[in-house]
This record gives structure tokens, C-alpha cells and sequence, in this order.
């Protein structure tokens, strides 16, 4: 159990649809691989939109400099 507490939130889903369906519940085992894949996607489009965040700022500080030394 110790290890599911390592897990991040999409790996803990997982490991809870294996139990699931380990214990015949198909149902509820398919629902929780649904909700990993989803949170999975969710953290793929924040770091995506971290990064775009980041290379933004670092356009608008270059523009500001710019904008600096030609003032």
C-alpha cells in the first residue's frame, strides 16, 4: 500500500482499475482508467501551457529590452 501513496494521480487510478477489476468490478475498473486518462491528458495540457507561459515571457522581456535600448 505504501507504494500507491508514490503514485501520481493518473498511476494511482490505474493500480485502483487493476484492483477493480481484479474483483470482476468491470464497471467501476473501466471508469477509473477513463478518469486516469483524462487527468493524464489535463497534465499534458498544463505543462503545455506552462511552456508557452514561459516562452511568452521570455518574448516580452526580449521586447522590453528592445524596447530599452532603443528608447
Amino acid at each position: 500500500m505504501d507504494n500507491l501513496t508514490r503514485m501520481s494521480g493518473p498511476e494511482f487510478l490505474d493500480a485502483v482499475a487493476d484492483a477493480e477489476a481484479a474483483n470482476d468490478n468491470l464497471i467501476n475498473a473501466d471508469t477509473y482508467r477513463t478518469r486516469a486518462l483524462e487527468w493524464a491528458r489535463v497534465e499534458r495540457q498544463l505543462r503545455e501551457l506552462q511552456e508557452e507561459r514561459d516562452r511568452l515571457r521570455e518574448q516580452l522581456a526580449a521586447v522590453a529590452r528592445a524596447a530599452q535600448v532603443a528608447a
